[in-house]
């Protein structure tokens, strides 16, 4: 799905339509390569609360900016506060270093457009400064990606800059046809280009309410089991729709009391939705937006006022610090919204909802609950803070799970997602979509191996999984599936429960069997379908091209891969 901007508001020129006619694709050499790990700041940063940040390049100049991954947006959008300054009379960009000048990179290509795409749930109409220019992303390896071509605009009172992480292009053709053409959006390129294995990320925002354990993650082509709890749930993303993360939030229950010394029993447990609600979640804004009669329960249980001059449930210190002694906490439970058979259950603190609004995003400096009347409900950022969530492109499907909030902090587990249609786990049985001898070779292949391996151990391949000398070492020690252990080192929902054989295809469907973790040297080559890579049907040989392990300390080499 293509995404349109408005592209006539300026003035065309012709050596823009040049420069994009003659832009063409890089060429597609896929091969599995690890996934692509963000370098995460550790300073706890935001005019709406405090959040994660992750560290970009810009333009020739590399411009340093702290961006905010957006999962609904395919663009780079750079908060302008251009015309915002403070009582000395400096701007906010001068006393924040946060400003990337487009006239002092030699990359910078403008663009007539100005409409900024907003999701339309949003209610917002506002104009940008548009162009295409380099974007470097600073990584935990030491070959980082510099993507040339994105689209960036510079956009008037935004919260934070926001990367956009969806995989839709930015089509310029509806309005601007002499334009006629589609950019790939970052997380496109970065597949094209080879530096991850497949159209897919995970994230979760971070808690700075838990200290350096809290600190937030974003990964691009993988996961990192460390971070979560297991779940077996998988939910449908929606390609052709805005709003294409759906979940439906079955209940909130809120636990409070009145006084530190009277806590609510469990039984006594209060679910603040009068029915299910099918929720998006998206974490461009940081808010709760629920239906009308959903807030006023929670402002009437929580004393909460809404503010019709700032349009916001507004705190005074008085007000914060009443909620900090009751310390409420909100259990949110997920299904699908197809079925309710399933769920997954997240809690959050009120410290979780204990946010501040600051200028120049917002016009005074105040404490606020984030929440927000809507009728197209969203699930915000703040979400985000406890959720961790990862989307796969190439298969439509996503999952959300709890964080794993342990009292020291696990080394990271990071494992690939793999495009095509994968089974039989331990030996990398692939199966794409041409038939022919190669095919059927391959397919008999996996078929004497799956046939092979024990029924206990085929019953537990799961969607994602470690490998299954990782399976058996649990297992014999007794920390994982089977043994006295619950959960030990499987994927998601490896949880020791038997499963019918309808959900161990579902799960096994595409993840390379065993898991591949970044700093694991790869063994050799394999196949891998073409057919869901967006080339011709079949199976294409490919050696693999990994990168093993990576300066830790964030050293990085600048490098655009040769199309």
């Amino acid at each position: 799905m293509d995404s349109a901007l408005n592209c006539t508001a300026l003035p065309i020129n012709t050596d823009t339509v040049w420069k994009i006619q003659n832009y063409t694709l890089p060429s597609q050499n896929w091969s599995l390569n690890p996934p692509l790990e963000a370098k995460a700041n550790t300073e706890w940063t935001g005019l709406d609360g405090l959040w994660t940040t992750f560290e970009i390049g810009i333009g020739s100049s590399n411009t340093t900016i702290q961006v905010l991954p957006s999962t609904s947006g395919f663009e780079t959008w750079l908060a302008d506060y251009s015309n915002y300054t403070n009582g000395a009379g400096s701007t906010y960009a001068s006393d924040n270093d946060k400003a990337f000048i487009s006239n002092e990179s030699a990359t910078w290509i403008p663009l007539p457009c100005s409409t900024v795409p907003f999701p339309p749930q949003y209610n917002i109409k506002s104009n940008a400064s548009y162009g295409l220019d380099s974007i470097e992303l600073a990584c935990n390896t030491s070959e980082c990606p510099d993507i040339k071509y994105q689209i960036i605009g510079h956009v008037a009172n935004l919260s934070a800059n926001m990367l956009g992480i969806e995989h839709w292009s930015g089509n310029l053709t509806p309005t601007a046809p002499e334009l006629s053409r589609s950019i790939p959006s970052f997380l496109a390129l970065l597949r094209q280009k080879n530096f991850i294995p497949s159209l897919s990320w995970s994230y979760t925002a971070g808690a700075y309410y838990r200290g350096p354990r809290g600190v937030g993650s974003l990964i691009f082509g993988g996961y990192d089991l460390s971070r979560y709890i297991p779940n077996d749930l998988i939910f449908d993303y929606k390609p052709n729709v805005d709003r294409n993360l759906l979940v439906n939030i079955q209940s909130i229950g809120l636990n409070t009391s009145t006084s530190p010394s009277e806590p609510l029993s469990a039984s006594e447990t209060r679910n603040l939705l009068p029915s299910p609600v099918i929720a998006h979640i998206d974490s461009l804004f940081p808010y709760l937006m629920l239906p009308q009669t959903v807030c006023d329960t929670f402002a009437s249980v929580l004393n909460l006022t809404w503010n019709s001059t700032y349009n916001h449930y507004l705190l005074s210190e008085d007000e914060h610090r009443a909620l900090l002694i009751r310390a409420p906490s909100f259990n949110f439970t997920l299904t699908t919204p197809n079925s309710n058979s399933t769920s997954i259950s997240i809690t959050f603190p009120y410290d979780a909802f204990s946010l501040q609004l600051s200028p120049p995003y917002f016009p005074i400096s105040t404490y606020y609950f984030p929440l927000l009347p809507s009728s197209t409900p969203t699930l915000g950022r703040v979400f985000l803070q406890e959720a961790y969530l990862t989307v796969d492109y190439d298969h439509s499907i996503f999952h959300v799970s709890a964080l794993n909030h342990k009292s020291t902090p696990a080394p990271s587990r990071i494992f690939s997602i793999y495009p095509g249609r994968i089974g039989c786990g331990y030996n990398n049985c692939i199966i794409g979509s041409s038939i022919g001898a190669a095919l059927v070779i391959v397919i008999i292949t996996g078929l004497i191996v799956c046939i092979w391996q024990p029924p206990r151990w085929r019953r537990y391949v799961r969607w994602m999984g470690v490998n299954e000398k990782e399976r058996r070492d649990s297992d014999m020690s007794g920390d994982g599936m089977g043994g006295d252990g619950e959960m030990g080192g499987g994927g998601w929902g490896f949880d020791g429960t038997q499963v019918s054989d309808e959900v161990v295809s579902l799960r096994g469907m595409f993840m390379g069997g065993p898991g591949r973790e970044r700093d694991r040297e790869a063994e050799g080559g394999g196949l891998v379908p073409t057919d869901s890579l967006g080339i011709s049907g079949g199976l294409q040989r490919v050696e693999s091209d990994v990168v093993v392990g990576g300066d830790k300390k964030g050293a990085q080499t600048k490098k655009e891969r040769s199309d």
